[in-house]
């Protein structure tokens, strides 16, 4: 009696089939995680290339308009001068140099906002007259230093 009951298979293929869906319900969930997963590092991807890239023009920009500027625009105290061109009085000193790398500092017309997205802002800090930038020595360089 015993062996008729042991050579029993009734109900043995339900078994089988709960595990194999219990083995395709967590491989499926495993793909969704991942797919979620990745879809957050695309996104997050696609935000620091945003970023990156606007502030890569707005640097542009303000170098262009550094470039196309008069002589008597880029000096600080000019009249003309580009409101964001600042020197290093304009910006607080931690350890004696200036701070313009912290963006806190940025306010009102210490920078400009750029033409490519209004979040994004440049700020320049003139360091005066580049040294060495004329070939003749008694004329006044026209070179400066940003």
């Amino acid at each position: 009696m015993m062996k008729r009951h042991l050579a029993n298979e009734n109900g043995s293929i339900m078994v089988i089939t709960l595990l194999v869906m219990a083995i395709l319900t967590i491989l499926g969930i495993s793909a969704i995680n991942l797919s979620n997963v990745d879809t957050l590092i695309s996104i997050n991807e696609r935000i620091y290339k945003q970023n990156f890239y606007r502030a890569e023009s707005a640097a542009n920009e303000a170098l262009q308009i550094i470039d196309d500027a008069d002589g008597d625009d880029l000096m600080i105290g000019s009249a003309t001068k580009l409101a964001w061109l600042n020197d290093d009085s304009v910006w607080p000193e931690v350890s004696g140099e200036p701070t313009i790398e912290d963006p806190s500092n940025w306010t009102g017309a210490n920078s400009q906002a750029a033409t490519v997205d209004a979040n994004t802002r440049y700020a320049v800090y003139s360091a005066g007259i580049a040294g060495g930038g004329s070939i003749d020595i008694t004329a006044p360089s026209q070179l400066f230093e940003f």
